[in-house]
């Protein structure tokens, strides 16, 4: 376990020396996700969300993208 908190009690680990994973996506960007949003908007509605909620609320989040690059720094043995 390489991380947790609250909403995810594994939200990042590694299994032995090459699998590593986390639970969130720190490649999306927010316009990938408003996209993946407005795709799945039926099916947001189908699951009881909505859809012009969650695209109202959606930011940028800069910090992933710097965490995602810090985690293929340690895999590759840089950090």
């Amino acid at each position: 376990l390489l991380a947790a908190n609250e909403f995810d009690p594994h939200h990042c680990f590694r299994l032995g020396a090459c699998t590593w994973g986390v639970q969130f996506h720190p490649e999306f960007s927010a316009e990938v996700i408003a996209e993946y949003i407005l795709a799945r908007q039926q099916a947001i509605t189908e699951e009881g969300l909505d859809a012009a909620a969650l695209l109202d609320q959606l930011q940028a989040s800069p910090e992933s993208a710097a965490l995602l690059k810090q985690c293929a720094r340690i895999v590759d043995g840089e950090a």
